[in-house]
């Protein structure tokens, strides 16, 4: 179900900023869990244009071809289209699925592939909101009947979906999830690869997926490269060697930055951590914020940072250099934590 919404009837007031967001730079979504905004950062300067416009308390921002989107989760279920540079009203502004609960969202062409981890399918629309169709996942379920699509990867034009395939009500992780091949064209799976407890997928920026399996608060999991086309894995570390739950790994060039979180729940530092062709791994940050995202940018990357366990730390982003590993404030200058951060061309 499709539900239009008025762009202009609750837009905030435009807000004003200095900053040249002309060139590259990166757009985050920030918020407290309660209220969220979107903000905009040049990547050289630092300069940071805050609260440029209302989103969702559990907001996600992916990067377009031209433009980019911001989608509320956790019940929010919008998804709003801004043009480049001009984050103060979105040209589009619509609901794919109520109560959908959206997980990631990935353009394919003139099409947006959505995954919404409370629905046994993938929602296909167009740019505009159009709905377009639905790729059945229903086949890919577990017992509950969910598969619980994540995170999209596109690799050599293909959608790779994430499916994790957790037991409900209690969400662990019982069985082995999938990556699942999306021929999007006749919108079906096309096939599908077991992955391992707990999958998450990031790109590797070849014909690779990374791969970071496991249940939180336990040192059971693994990231490792895939190839789908034959199954055939290369492992890079485990939890259990650096005692930390992983939550994110990508590629930069031939370094891979992984991020962690403590197994306790009671909290502890968060880590960054670069792990370089040879094996050798290096502490790039220890912190009590949270380190909630990473973006590959051409100079490297940039992690954000909000305030973790009880409150502690700071809401920022670093820039890090690969090569060194070196981390380095760029902006702390926003109202409400980063939560989610995209690079835009």
């Amino acid at each position: 179900m499709i539900v239009w919404l008025s762009a202009l009837g609750c837009a905030p007031p435009p807000a004003t900023h200095d900053c040249d967001l002309s060139g590259p730079h990166l757009v985050v979504a920030t918020t407290d869990y309660v209220a969220g905004a979107l903000a905009a950062v040049d990547p050289v300067t630092g300069c940071t244009a805050d609260r440029l416009s209302s989103v969702g308390p559990d907001p996600i921002v992916r990067a377009l071809q031209e433009g980019m989107v911001v989608a509320d989760r956790s019940g929010g279920d919008t998804v709003r289209r801004f043009a480049r540079s001009a984050y103060q009203t979105p040209v589009s502004e619509f609901v794919v699925e109520v109560g959908g609960n959206i997980h990631d969202l990935a353009q394919v062409d003139d099409q947006l592939l959505i995954t919404l981890y409370d629905r046994d399918f993938a929602a296909v629309v167009g740019l505009d909101g159009a709905p377009r169709g639905t790729v059945d996942l229903s086949e890919q379920a577990d017992a509950d009947g969910l598969p619980e699509a994540d995170a999209i990867v596109m690799v050599d034009g293909t959608p790779h979906l994430g499916l994790q395939r957790l037991t409900r009500p209690a969400h662990t992780a019982d069985e082995a999830g999938w990556v699942a091949m999306v021929d999007l064209e006749l919108q079906v799976v096309s096939g599908t690869l077991p992955l391992g407890p707990n999958p998450r997928l990031f790109a590797s920026g070849g014909a690779e997926l990374l791969v970071a399996t496991g249940a939180f608060f336990a040192p059971d999991g693994e990231v490792f490269r895939v190839d789908p086309a034959t199954g055939l894995r290369t492992s890079v570390l485990t939890e259990a060697e650096i005692g930390q739950d992983v939550t994110h790994a990508v590629a930069a060039g031939d370094v891979l930055l992984v991020v962690t979180v403590p197994h306790d729940p009671e909290g502890g530092p968060s880590q960054l951590l670069c792990v370089y062709p040879d094996g050798e791994i290096v502490l790039g940050l220890e912190s009590v914020s949270w380190l909630r995202d990473i973006v590959v940018t051409p100079q490297g990357a940039v992690l954000a940072t909000r305030r973790g366990w009880s409150f502690e730390g700071d809401g920022a982003l670093y820039t890090v250099e690969p090569d060194t590993c070196g981390v380095a404030l760029l902006t702390d200058a926003f109202l409400l934590d980063p939560d989610s951060i995209a690079w835009i061309d």
